[in-house]
């Protein structure tokens, strides 16, 4: 009886649609394929990200010729358990999202009334917190020696810290490369005033607003 109702509403749906649907010789829905309609995720993300703005695509990978006719569900775990009706469509957009983890999931259902055996599907993670950094130690003050070195460390909501990167300058030069290390040596310092900056970046890609700073006088 589910799949008699199923099928109805994807005819009903075709015939809005305006496509035409090929009768058997028996004159009814065209004979079922043996295997389940299966589909495929083009495109959306995955690990971390830090954008609330998402999209994804998909597309028909059932391994028969010709392609059958089908319609498309999907929902996004982390903001509802809800499957969404039966569509045409293969693309969503998702606006908006709060922190947290995600699956999307999406299935297909072919004119008999076969539903996909597994829905095809993707996790990310969405993280749009910054980490922080701590200078652990270096100069500070007025100093006698041209070369310093400075130690830090960073914190995350997310990322563990052994997995962060950072970043540093001093003074008015160019930022470095980003680094897993957290220890630079300086050397060949002129005398004058400096400062000293460090910032961290997660691995959903958030970069550190506000570096941590440290000055000090070469003298």
């Amino acid at each position: 009886m589910r799949r008699i109702l199923i099928s109805i509403v994807i005819l009903s749906i075709i015939l809005a649609l305006g496509c035409e649907v090929s009768e058997d010789k028996t004159g009814g829905i065209p004979s079922n394929p043996i295997t389940p309609p299966r589909v495929a995720i083009k495109s959306g993300p995955t690990g971390m990200i830090n954008t609330p703005d998402i999209s994804f695509t998909w597309e028909d990978v059932t391994p028969y010729e010709p392609k059958p006719v089908l319609l498309y569900s999907y929902r996004l775990v982390g903001l509802s358990d809800n499957w969404l009706e039966w569509t045409s469509a293969t693309e969503v957009d998702f606006v908006y999202l709060l922190d947290g983890k995600y699956t999307f999931e999406v299935k297909a259902v072919d004119l008999a009334g076969h539903i996909s055996d597994k829905p095809a599907t993707r996790s990310f993670t969405l993280d749009t917190v910054p980490p922080n950094t701590l200078i652990k130690s270096g100069p500070s003050g007025v100093i006698s020696t041209n070369k310093v070195v400075f130690t830090w460390m960073g914190s995350d909501n997310l990322t563990p810290t052994p997995q962060l990167l950072y970043s540093y300058r001093l003074h008015n030069t160019l930022w470095s490369t980003w680094i897993s290390a957290t220890q630079v040596e300086i050397t060949d310092l002129n005398e004058g005033e400096y400062t000293f900056y460090v910032r961290a970046k997660d691995k959903a890609g958030n970069v550190e607003a506000n570096p941590a700073i440290r000055s000090f006088t070469v003298q």
